[in-house]
């Protein structure tokens, strides 16, 4: 168990980085996200494709540490009562 979660943790902060060092590569070849274009301005497609890759890194840095858990469950509580029936 706790090899896998080490090994979890690291592939994800692995892809993070990877998507961060080459996000410019990445958005040419697969295109800009219009929608982001439209409300944030021009060349925000970099952007927001690095803060993802930011996100995926500290949650893969979380996951190894097994802290994931403890800082997701209260930030994404009060989203709870909006998939409950």
């Amino acid at each position: 168990m706790i090899i896998r979660q080490i090994f979890v943790g690291l592939l994800i902060m692995g892809v993070g980085t990877a998507v961060l060092m080459y996000s410019r590569q990445l958005v040419d070849n697969f295109g800009r996200m219009y929608w982001v274009e439209s409300k944030l301005g021009s060349g925000s497609t970099y952007g927001v494709v690095k803060l993802l890759a930011l996100l995926a890194i500290v949650y893969g840095g979380l996951h190894l540490t097994g802290l994931a858990d403890e800082v997701f469950t209260p930030l994404l509580s009060p989203l709870r009562n909006l998939f409950q029936r």
